[in-house]
């Protein structure tokens, strides 16, 4: 700082301003200890960016405020611009390389390839003088760049993520980035949702179907005790030629300090497949022309409540292991239908460790390893009580032990138009009425014993598509 501004008369404010920019990037990067907030690329990006306002003491009167000045991303771009600052000592034959080379997205995409063993980028076209100077400089910048740790792998998680998210948007590396990712089960990058979600973006965003379980695992990554997310996934209903391919992505995350939950939508498609990971949690997927992957890896672990219904299901993995959430107060279930099944990988029976049901439907489910676990769902033959079978289900095994109540939702949640739609809004509306359900602030509440004394259903038999008579005479009543 006294390098870029010697004999400043405002020197305590500058010094104050930068151990106040620290101490935030320091919360935001916690778990990349002191790698991040301490390294010195990062430190001097903030030392010019303190130099350039002129007025600290402006500077520090946004961040007391609880504005963002300096962000992750910030950080990232200066560093990025900085290393383009290189080209200044080069000389070319073509002045104007000195203007499309080694921009940051070159540079990532470089990163990209030393990162995953890629052939590097070619090129841009330029005569083979130029071509030399240029080639020889990034043999020297590529391998020293602040992102990397002078080897093969990133300085720290921060620009891991940087590099990765860039791998994921591109067209070259998607695959190894998406192996590499999903592999990392609850190990997962909690950066990585932090360069991959704009924070400008004022519409719904596209979502790969490949790069759902690798956004929802690091959300998930950056929760606090007490902190919940869940996962929806949901294919339209009767919907138009064009849209029945759509995906509607729904990421709730909850904090304990919080009344309201920060909901993150996306759109994607049924098309292509959807990639989940070695570790799943929270997770609800109604989406019919769908194909699941979970893995890979040596062994999947499924933590309730999670209900997927696909067309197929994909098994990478050798083992299979259901659990009960260390959050969870009241009965958990798993359950997977699909119209096809490939997991002939999966070596071993599954195992279910504590209070959990674990439920399979599909074709073929009777055989080893799933023998135990096999289940057939009651579908009713008049399709209007099988819809209004199916809405009253999802209303039911949308509660969660929750850290405000047990078995509680928010509002929000289950009046939203993809709750309510159809049979919906009449099947909510009967619930409250019964008292089985109860409004209260911002929160549904769930009475497990109204539920069992009027329509004879438990949360599990919800959960397993397994309603008998009184099940069905409730629904029935929407229709009189």
């Amino acid at each position: 700082m006294r390098a870029l501004r010697p004999g400043s008369p405002h020197a305590d404010a500058e010094r104050k301003a930068i151990a106040l920019l620290l101490g935030k990037l320091r919360e935001q990067t916690e778990s990349d200890g002191d790698r991040f907030a301490g390294y010195a690329p990062v430190l001097r990006a903030v030392a010019e960016r303190v130099a350039g306002v002129g007025n600290a003491a402006a500077l520090i009167a946004e961040i007391e405020k609880g504005e963002r000045p300096v962000t992750l991303q910030t950080v990232v771009t200066a560093i990025l611009e900085r290393e383009r600052s290189k080209l200044t000592g080069l000389h070319f034959d073509n002045d104007s390389l000195n203007l499309s080379l080694y921009s940051p997205d070159e540079q990532l995409d470089r990163l990209v390839a030393r990162l995953y063993q890629l052939p590097p980028p070619p090129l841009p076209l330029m005569s083979a003088k130029d071509a030399q100077t240029y080639s020889t400089a990034l043999q020297n910048w590529v391998p020293e760049h602040p992102f990397l740790d002078g080897g093969q792998n990133a300085s720290s998680a921060v620009f891991d993520a940087v590099i990765s998210t860039h791998a994921l948007k591109t067209q070259g590396g998607v695959d190894a980035v998406v192996q590499r990712e999903l592999q990392k089960g609850i190990a997962a990058n909690p950066f990585l949702s932090e360069f991959y979600i704009p924070d400008n973006s004022s519409s719904e965003l596209f979502l790969p179907p490949a790069h759902v379980g690798i956004l929802y695992s690091s959300l998930r990554a950056r929760l606090s005790l007490g902190d919940t997310a869940s996962l929806s996934i949901e294919g339209p209903d009767d919907a138009e030629e064009e849209e029945a391919l759509r995906a509607e992505v729904e990421i709730t995350l909850a904090r304990r300090d919080s009344e309201r939950p920060r909901t993150l939508r996306f759109d994607s498609e049924q098309t292509g497949t959807l990639r989940l990971g070695v570790y799943l949690e929270d997770i609800e997927i109604d989406a019919p022309l769908c194909k699941v992957e979970i893995g890979p890896g040596p062994e999947a672990v499924l933590i309730a409540p999670i209900s997927i219904q696909c067309n197929e299901l994909v098994f990478s993995t050798d083992k299979v292991i259901a659990e009960a959430s260390s959050m969870g107060k009241a009965e958990a279930a798993i359950y997977l239908e699909a119209q096809n099944y490939a997991g002939s990988q999966v070596a071993y029976v599954p195992t279910a460790r504590g209070n959990v049901s674990l439920k399979a439907s599909w074709p073929g489910a009777q055989r080893h390893p799933w023998t135990t676990y096999a289940s057939e769902p009651h579908i009713p033959d008049d399709p209007r009580i099988n819809e209004a079978l199916r809405r009253f289900r999802k209303f039911i095994i949308s509660f969660r032990s929750h850290s405000k109540g047990n078995l509680a939702r928010f509002r929000a949640k289950l009046e939203h138009a993809r709750m309510t739609k159809g049979s919906g809004k009449a099947i909510l509306e009967l619930l409250v009425s019964d008292k089985i359900l109860t409004l209260s602030g911002s929160m549904y509440y769930l009475d497990p014993v109204r539920l069992g004394k009027i329509t004879g259903t438990t949360y599990i038999d919800c959960m397993n598509r397994n309603f008998g008579e009184g099940a069905i005479a409730f629904v029935k009543r929407i229709f009189k």
